[in-house]
């Protein structure tokens, strides 16, 4: 959403994706500092991935903007940083846009235990260091949330002023000089985007009066006069926002009434206000626990890739994916956690999604868990599907689990006649339905299924292999609604 696309760019990488074998990684970095480290934005480059990210070290109180390099299989090889004396932030919802030479970012400024006062715009070439940076203002606030770019060249950064208490929206030229500056009354912003009709769509949720708590669409001309206003009847926020090929809005965000579970949420209006469709993929399992939709693209098919966070009873803590159809209508979700978790604060949590030359989706946002106490960098690399092993949109169910990640035990592995597969359950967890193993080649194909019996929570198997021509295959395990785990077999 966030990355500026030219024709000649969307051709490369089309020759690119040809005979391009899809690479998969889950990588988690810690933060060098110390602290924590969360990342924000992720772009694909000749070299790998270009992620940007918030990190705070421990010896002192200042955040610094960090933009670290992963090469095409997810290893750190370089990483740089803005260090100041001051605690920075550039919003959390794929805040960087991407250019031809480099990268754009709003970021507010703090000394360490005041407000957010300075508001700049910053300028990185390709290798993630900053050209240079321009103040923009300063006030009593300057609270940075949502950046983007038009198609004519121009940044938008919203977030939150005051004084007075409104949302801003800032229109720069790509040298940080200010060319507008609209304010919006009663809401507290989270992002701005341009229609594909050049009218500009700022959300967030409600701040005052009868709209405090609520999710709130505001849509202005190209001079910043609002012309319609749109209010949800029901608690909640707007995260990010989707400017769709037909000129509509589409908004990700999450609502909850404070007493039923919370709900992930993607509504979709005509350039006029006028709701399309609201759906609600996924609840949490409690009021308090989150639910949220926090980045995604459409398709040029018009489907949508999405992408949060999830607290639930059944998945655990958890980063969650989705394909939508146009209507909003989940077609397919993935659930992963680089470390599987039911605590409470081991939060797995996506803050940014894109499409890959190679037909895949890269994500970037914040693990937690391990021995590591703060939350640290995270970097997914998936196929087309969503899948992190390969063939996970294949066995028949939609829905993808991550919770026993690793623990498929395959022996023997290299192996030529016959393998064992073997998976221990965690006391309380229950299947659903028939529990199947599925064998597939290295092109998806499925070449093997059969019954996986289920005895004192462990699910065995036994596959001949006998017949297969020598090669990589891939383990899939799923009962009738979710796959469950899978892995890598060698047959000789």
């Amino acid at each position: 959403m966030r990355t500026t696309i030219f024709i000649a760019l969307l051709n490369l990488l089309a020759l690119r994706s040809q005979g391009q074998e899809v690479v998969r990684f889950d990588s988690a970095y810690v933060n060098n500092g110390g602290g924590f480290a969360f990342g924000v934005s992720v772009f694909e480059t000749d070299l790998g991935y270009r992620l940007f990210s918030l990190q705070r070290r421990l010896n002192d109180d200042t955040q610094d903007l960090y933009s670290t390099l992963f090469d095409n299989v997810g290893n750190r090889i370089d990483e740089r940083f803005v260090e100041t004396p001051v605690i920075d932030w550039m919003g959390r919802y794929s805040p960087v846009v991407a250019v031809y030479n480099g990268y754009f970012a709003g970021v507010a400024r703090a000394l360490p235990g005041n407000i957010i006062d300075s508001l700049f715009l910053y300028k990185f070439d390709l290798q993630g260091d900053t050209v240079w940076t321009r103040l923009i203002d300063v006030d009593t606030t300057f609270l940075m949330r949502g950046f983007a770019m038009t198609r004519r060249s121009r940044l938008l950064i919203s977030g939150l002023h005051e004084l007075p208490e409104e949302a801003y929206v800032y229109v720069l030229d790509t040298l940080g000089d200010s060319l507008a500056y609209y304010a919006f009354q009663d809401f507290d912003p989270e992002d701005v985007e341009e229609g594909k009709d050049g009218r500009i769509y700022v959300t967030g949720r409600g701040s005052v009066g009868a709209n405090y708590g609520r999710s709130v669409l505001i849509c202005s001309d190209t001079i910043g006069n609002e012309l319609w206003r749109r209010t949800d009847a029901i608690y909640g926020n707007h995260h990010q926002l989707i400017a769709t090929r037909d000129s509509s809005i589409v908004a990700l965000g999450s609502r909850g009434d404070g007493v039923t579970p919370g709900r992930a949420k993607i509504v979709k209006y005509s350039r006029n206000g006028a709701l399309q469709w609201l759906e609600e993929p996924i609840a949490a399992s409690f009021n308090d626990w989150a639910s949220y939709l926090n980045a995604g693209f459409e398709n040029p098919d018009g489907t949508f890739i999405v992408a949060g966070w999830l607290r639930d009873t059944i998945h655990g803590q958890v980063g969650m994916l989705f394909q939508l159809d146009s209507e909003g209508n989940t077609l397919w979700q993935r659930f992963y956690a680089h470390y599987p978790s039911f605590q409470s604060n081991d939060d797995q949590i996506f803050y940014d999604v894109k499409r890959t030359s190679d037909g895949g989706l890269v994500l970037t946002g914040e693990t937690n868990g391990g021995d590591f106490p703060y939350a640290q960098l995270w970097l997914l690399k998936l196929d087309s599907a969503g899948c992190l092993v390969p063939g996970c949109g294949s066995v028949g169910v939609q829905e993808y689990t991550d919770l026993f990640n690793g623990q498929l035990a395959i022996s023997p592995n290299p192996a030529s006649e016959q393998t064992h597969v073997a998976l221990s359950l965690p006391e309380g967890f229950t299947t659903t339905g028939a529990l199947q193993l599925f064998l597939l080649d290295a092109q998806g194909r499925v070449v093997l299924q059969q019954p996986a019996p289920e005895n004192l929570n462990v699910i065995t198997g036994a596959l001949v292999l006998s017949g297969l021509a020598s090669g990589t295959y891939y383990i899939h395990l799923a009962d009738s609604k979710r796959w469950l785990a899978g892995g890598k077999l060698i047959v000789e």
